[in-house]
């Protein structure tokens, strides 16, 4: 469902009659579980059993997904979409580990980003389509479908199912204690905190806003050529502007979309925001990751990164739905706009560090 999240939160509060404060904690919900499921692979070790995992984990998110077609409370919404989430961490941090392992991770971050939005963009184009005619039970069966491809196409990563991945000396909780990593777990974490808590609540301020429904779709389905051009631009740059300009820029960029989509409440304005945030997104996601796996090429702490993100996802939903009333979003932009801000306090030293090593070593 992550996905289609602000589109199926959207349906849950205009097909279903959930609220504001609801949706927050199923959104919360799913991430949680992602979260959660996320950690099964650094903690695995050797032990981790790419393909089979990946194959199991599909086939148990197409028989929830299905099932989440016939529920109509919220707690069966929280609890069946905490034990998809838990099944897709697996999957998201397989995926991710997979990626760390490759001689140019950054070229392979930007590959799985441009893969990924472009999923998602024919996703969203069809979603408002399949709501119309069969409700919220439609749009739980193309997300079952959407697994079921995913289970198909799954041959093509039995070569790295068969790569020896080798174990470093370093442990992942000796990776922890250092201070550098700390530093970008957690400012990574306030990072997707404040995004989540923006994506979550997304579609319900377009709404407020009175754009219609079939508009709001077409902007969250076109955002992702954002996400498919940033992964282009992560692609193309690699390592040329080290690290500090890009990521200060891309949060830049997305603090400003944050303040836009709540200042200027038209149209086109909110099409931008929703454009720049997802190309944002995409791009930091990729260049986060790419610190994360500076320090650890075995990909134990990239599989951590996935579980960062997503318990940053959970605790943005988690924390707005507490605080918002109504449809007062200014409060979700508020708490993205400090969660963004923080990071920038928390890592701009990392970074300059970083790209000072790396300089000096070339």
């Amino acid at each position: 469902m992550i996905l289609l999240l602000p589109v199926a939160l959207g349906g849950m509060v205009d097909l279903l009659g959930f609220s504001n404060q609801t949706i927050g904690w199923v959104a919360a919900a799913n991430a949680a579980g992602i979260a959660l499921g996320a950690l099964y692979v650094p903690l695995s070790g050797d032990k981790f059993q790419l393909l089979p995992s990946i194959r199991w984990s599909l086939m148990g998110l197409i028989l929830i997904d299905f099932s989440c077609a016939f529920l109509t409370t919220s707690g069966s919404f929280l609890l069946f979409r905490f034990m998809s989430g838990l099944l897709g961490g697996v999957l998201y941090a397989g995926i991710l580990r997979v990626l760390a392992g490759l001689p140019r991770q950054e070229r392979g971050f930007g590959i799985y980003v441009i893969v990924y939005c472009s999923w998602s963009a024919v996703l969203f184009f069809v979603a408002p389509y399949i709501m119309e005619i069969g409700g919220m039970a439609a749009l739980f069966y193309l997300i079952a479908f959407s697994g079921l491809v995913g289970l198909l196409i799954s041959p093509v990563l039995k070569p790295f199912h068969t790569k020896i991945i080798t174990v470093q000396a370093d442990t992942l909780l000796y990776l922890l204690k250092q201070r550098p990593v700390l530093i970008s777990l957690i400012s990574y974490l306030l990072l997707m905190a404040g995004s989540g808590a923006f994506y979550a609540y997304v579609e319900r301020m377009g709404n407020a806003n009175g754009l219609s429904a079939s508009f709001i779709a077409m902007a969250l389905s076109n955002s992702n050529f954002a996400g498919i051009l940033a992964g282009f631009l992560v692609f193309r740059l690699g390592n040329r502007l080290g690290l500090t300009i890009p990521i200060m820029g891309g949060i830049s960029i997305l603090a400003v979309c944050f303040l836009l989509i709540n200042w200027v409440p038209s149209a086109w304005v909110y099409f931008a925001s929703v454009f720049g945030v997802a190309g944002c997104w995409g791009f930091l996601i990729a260049y986060f990751q790419k610190v994360q796996s500076i320090v650890d090429l075995d990909g134990k702490i990239v599989a951590l990164g996935a579980t960062i993100n997503l318990g940053g996802r959970a605790i943005g939903p988690a924390f707005v739905s507490f605080l918002i009333v109504g449809n007062n979003f200014e409060v979700v932009i508020s708490f993205s706009l400090i969660c963004v801000v923080a990071c920038v306090v928390m890592l701009l030293p990392a970074l300059l560090k970083i790209d000072r090593r790396q300089t000096q070593a070339a």
